[in-house]
């Protein structure tokens, strides 16, 4: 692999190190059901989703006797806070497709009978067409959290734009391509707005560049393999992941960070790999990118990592990876999760608390916030559905006192709990073992495994015990601070 500049290894190490592993969940549980059709027949779902954090998700609803190939007369967007609502085409036209969300911004096309124009979605304002398009074949391609967005136009010169939600009177803003190149395709923004193109060079050889907001630049090799714009990526942080491959041959991930686009890492995949390639690339922002593949055959998850300079295969299929550096994917049937950005340890499978049918469980998207985004069968119904880490938590025990003032007489038997207990948290591992600090008067003593103080006092007097308990949790034994308890014993009658 080529060596990286150090200033971007660097910067890389030092962001991974301020990183705090994720806990793997001890199961996925069903946070929300969002939509359900039938099993078979019927209503269906289309195969693209899209889920970003909040649990914001776009998809389509297939009507019963038509295909992903039909004209769709909506999408619907859904939160967990604001439910579904409809995504309409803009005012006046008969369709429209969605190409990505962001932030709560759904931006994609306006089919009408002629023509398709720009679409920009919102909760607060709906389907509108943005400004500065011209009036034949548009669309937005991609957008970012703050919605700095891209494009195109073809108005019988075929053009691509960036245009601005944050400032849409503006218009739009010609993409020009570097220098001898042609037939560019927006491929995705990153948080600054920079705009990762698709480009193929004066040799006619597919490229990747990076658009500035004035100028394009062509970026990571000049590959002799097959790319296609779908196998590259950019991070938030501008990073980008070019992916290569040969047809019964190898794959290549080209890693090229923001801080230095003149140099990149190159992780090489030993096939073959099969006809189909290598699909669903992903980029975090911890310094990574993962993406599927087969291999002789065998399903195949493939990771690397630029900090590490490493990379890693596993045996599995549908691979997520978020921003944060967890990877989940798929195999048997199982759901897999790793913290990729510790880069250590193995895959685990975490189990799924819903009713589903045996292979029933098919993930569709994976966001920030560590939910998947999931279709699952039960008996005859299909529902869309999203899926909440549980985390354990450590078991924690806090004492109060029982009693502001413990009143207690000469002569009575006494036998009362000196503390309340309280217990959050996991299963304890054993009992809790309670202990005091102090001395007992005469006639009185204290029972350890219940806290309590059984006898009979002898002489009248005021005192003070302090009371603590011992407990071990996920192995670790631990302590409660102590609680001071106030008694008083006083005359008989």
């Amino acid at each position: 692999m080529t060596r990286l500049a150090a200033y971007s290894y660097y910067i890389a190490l030092l962001l991974a190190a301020a990183s705090s592993p994720a806990a793997t969940p001890a199961r996925y549980d069903l946070a929300a059901s969002i939509a359900s059709v039938p099993a078979t027949g019927g209503a269906s779902f289309g195969s693209r989703f899209f889920f970003t954090s909040s649990n914001q998700t776009a998809y389509r609803l297939i009507p019963s006797g038509q295909t992903e190939g039909n004209p769709a007369a909506k999408w619907q967007f859904w939160s967990s806070t604001a439910g579904a609502r409809d995504i309409l085409p803009v005012t006046g036209d008969l369709s429209l497709d969605v190409f990505a969300l962001a932030n709560g911004q759904v931006v994609g096309k306006s089919v009408g009978a002629t023509t398709e124009t720009a679409l920009y979605w919102t909760l607060a304002a709906g389907s509108v067409k943005p400004d500065g398009f011209d009036s034949g074949y548009n669309g937005l391609s991609a957008i970012n959290a703050a919605g700095a967005a891209a494009g195109y136009t073809d108005n019988g010169t075929p053009e691509v734009v960036a245009w601005d939600a944050a400032h849409p009177a503006a218009g739009v803003t010609t993409i020009s391509p570097p220098p001898g190149c042609t037939s560019p395709q927006i491929v995705g923004v990153s948080g600054s707005g920079e705009v990762l193109i698709y480009v193929r060079d004066a040799g006619s050889v597919p490229r990747a560049a990076i658009w500035n907001g004035t100028t394009s630049t062509l970026i990571g090799p000049a590959p002799s393999e097959t790319f296609y714009p779908a196998n590259c990526a950019i991070n938030s942080q501008g990073d980008v992941a070019m992916l290569v491959f040969t047809a019964g041959g190898s794959g290549k991930l080209h890693y090229i960070p923001a801080a230095d686009r003149s140099s990149w890492l190159t992780f090489s995949f030993d096939g073959p790999v099969g006809s189909s390639g290598v699909y669903n690339l992903r980029i975090s922002d911890a310094g990574l990118a993962s993406f599927d593949t087969s291999i002789n055959g065998v399903n195949t998850v493939a990771i690397v990592s630029a900090v590490q300079q490493q990379q890693f295969t596993f045996t599995g299929y549908r691979s997520y990876l978020n921003n944060a550096g967890t990877l989940v994917f798929g195999d048997q049937g199982n759901l897999l999760y790793w913290d990729a950005a510790a880069w250590s340890g193995q895959p685990a499978i975490v189990p799924v608390s819903a009713t589903v049918n045996s292979g029933g469980l098919s993930m569709e998207g994976f966001n920030d916030d560590g939910r998947v985004l999931a279709t699952i069968i039960a008996q005859s119904t299909r529902s869309l559905v999203v899926l909440s880490p549980f985390l354990p938590q450590p078991a924690s025990v806090r004492l109060t006192s029982a009693r502001k003032i413990l009143r207690l007489r000469v002569g009575r038997h006494v036998r009362q709990a000196l503390v309340k207990i309280h217990i959050t948290g996991d299963t304890l591992d054993g009992r809790v073992r309670f202990f005091s600090r102090g001395k007992f008067p005469p006639g009185l003593a204290f029972r350890n495994s219940e806290a309590m103080i059984i006898g009979t006092p002898t002489t009248p007097r005021k005192f003070t015990l302090r009371i603590g308990a011992a407990y071990t949790s996920g192995g670790v034994k631990k302590q409660t601070p102590l609680v001071k308890v106030k008694a008083v014993i006083r005359p008989a009658f």
